[in-house]
């Protein structure tokens, strides 16, 4: 139990401080109007994030007995809304652009398109994890992933990279936290989605 809390206090120290670090230093870099830029882009990633990596991880959590198929159909039915978010995400670039009056806003949206499928993925997975009170690896997956996203941004803001750092900062961060969810559960979906377990999560 004291293990547990540790660990699960480590994450949330380690999230607060990467986040709050990276958002102050990167800020100062770069300026207000850049920060402005990558911002928006951010924004919407952010809000697609929370609905893709939420969808089931807490149905999975509260079940009280979970089999192989249905943690398979939600693996690949999270995966598949993940899917949906990039397409959202990117569709969004263009928009974005044209209300901005800043044609970099559709690379980036782009970019930050790519995390998602992995994401919905992971999102599953992190209800497995948290079923299986595997905090430590939960920790793992914040402080690498945000901890690798705050030295990219600190690091592209440094070189001038203007609104592209806070951009490259939130698409390393969400990629490198999936996949570490995805390396550590030491779980693989089988090759199955059925609608009925998926509609009862």
């Amino acid at each position: 139990m004291n293990r547990d809390v540790f660990w699960s206090a480590l994450e949330a120290m380690g999230s607060a401080t990467f986040s709050v670090a990276a958002a102050f230093i990167v800020a100062r870099l770069i300026g207000p109007s850049e920060l402005g830029i990558g911002a928006t882009a951010v924004a919407v990633h952010v809000l697609l994030w929370v609905a893709v990596n939420a969808r089931f991880a807490d149905a999975i959590v509260q079940r009280d007995t979970i089999d192989e198929a249905t943690l398979s159909s939600a693996a690949w039915a999270s995966t598949a809304i993940g899917c949906g978010a990039a397409a959202l995400q990117a569709g969004s670039g263009w928009l974005l652009a044209w209300m901005l009056n800043d044609a970099r806003l559709v690379p980036m949206a782009l970019l930050l398109a790519l995390p998602f499928p992995f994401v919905g993925m992971g999102g599953a997975l992190q209800g497995l994890l948290t079923r299986q009170r595997r905090y430590r690896a939960l920790a793992a997956r914040t402080l690498i992933g945000q901890g690798a996203g705050m030295i990219v941004g600190i690091a592209l803001a440094s070189w001038r990279a203007g609104a592209w750092a806070v951009v490259m900062q939130q698409a390393t961060g969400s990629a490198l936290a999936a996949l570490v969810l995805i390396c550590v559960t030491g779980w693989h979906p089988r090759a199955v989605c059925r609608w009925s377990a998926v509609r009862s999560l």
